[in-house]
């Protein structure tokens, strides 16, 4: 059994007493249904009442009684304390997967922008090679037309 399983169940019993619906830690310890020492039922009476969900109260006899309050009810009706941690792994899994998943998204992306700077590059070097070639082509032709020219308007 967990310390969570010890914990909402010390807290199930509390919160089912009816006659009398106080209770000191030994008579605790004692009519719970599993073993648990008596240091450990006080630990465990003292982070209920740290989280309001059981009431100390000290008697004339200096001794300390328990009795569930009505948020310790409803604590236990969601789940207690097993369904909270469970709820909260839930949530850190889920924020870790999300985390690595961005980090792995973002590393895609950037290779891909990287990817595309260099094809832009590569293909601005394509075009400069493509239009040296046509400022040749072109000066070319200028002297091919001129000496077509000159060769037609010349008289035999």
């Amino acid at each position: 059994m967990t310390e969570l399983d010890k914990i909402d169940r010390v807290l199930k019993f509390i919160i089912n007493c009816e006659q009398p619906p106080k209770r000191n830690a030994t008579e605790i310890t004692k009519e719970l249904d599993f073993n648990l020492s008596t240091k450990e039922t006080i630990e465990i009476l003292d982070k209920l009442t740290k989280d309001n969900y059981v009431i100390r109260e000290i008697q004339d006899d200096d001794i300390a009684y328990y009795f569930s309050s009505f948020e310790g009810r409803l604590f236990l009706k969601e789940g207690g304390y097993s369904s909270r941690y469970t709820n909260q792994r839930r949530k850190s899994i889920s924020i870790a997967t999300m985390t690595v998943t961005n980090a792995v998204i973002i590393i895609i992306l950037t290779f891909l922008n990287y990817r595309a700077t260099d094809k832009a590059n590569h293909n601005k070097e394509e075009v400069a090679k493509l239009n040296s070639t046509i400022q040749h082509l072109t000066k070319s032709k200028d002297s091919l037309i001129n000496i077509i020219y000159k060769d037609t308007t010349r008289k035999h």
